[in-house]
């Protein structure tokens, strides 16, 4: 294959097939992915298949534990939006007056506009709310699933460092088996003198 990274060449290649797919989603940089593999080729220098396996597995668990991170501000974000619209909403309901603005235009407007940032500031001071309101009100909506994600990225990390520690291990082996031979001759040098 022609255009497989620059990093396909420090892969044996009877185990292309292993890093040919690699675990991203479409608006993850593939880039990415392949720049850690190949840092973690040159820290690792795997020499077996079980070695390859094993790095090919700490490099998906590293991955998606990268994910998960990135994961967070997104949520947090959106879950602000929704946050914005419920507390207008609610302050609105609670001055039973007309709406000053209406809900979802402030949610979505909120982070670009700065006029309907200084309306719900306004909103916000006469309720007796700050900002804050808005933030607790996203962290109460988004608490359930920042939880799900803690524990989905605490599983991915042991996971990632159950194979570095697979991957630790099986370099100390083959550099001892390696050894070995030489050991076998340096003591039968050692009989013969």
């Amino acid at each position: 294959m022609s255009d497989q990274p620059a990093v396909f060449k420090q892969i044996p290649h009877c185990i292309h097939y292993l890093f040919e797919s690699p675990p991203i989603l479409q608006n993850e940089p593939a880039n990415d992915y392949y720049r850690l593999l190949a840092e973690c080729i040159h820290h690792y220098e795997p020499e077996d298949i079980i070695s390859w396996i094993y790095l090919k597995d700490f490099v998906d668990y590293a991955w998606e534990v990268v994910r998960m991170r990135r994961m967070r501000s997104p949520l947090l974000e959106t879950e602000r939006k929704r946050a914005i619209s419920i507390v207008v909403s609610k302050i609105q309901s609670h001055l039973k007056t007309e709406p000053v603005i209406d809900a979802e235009t402030a949610a979505a407007s909120w982070n670009t506009d700065a006029e309907t940032r200084r309306v719900v500031g306004q909103m916000l001071r006469r309720s007796g709310l700050t900002e804050g309101a808005v933030d607790a009100q996203m962290y109460v909506r988004s608490a359930r699933t920042m939880e799900e994600m803690a524990q989905m990225e605490d599983f991915l990390a042991t996971r990632r460092d159950a194979a570095a520690v697979q991957l630790e291990s099986r370099k100390a082996m083959v550099k001892t088996e390696r050894r070995k031979p030489l050991e076998a001759i340096d003591l039968k040098a050692e009989r013969t003198s």
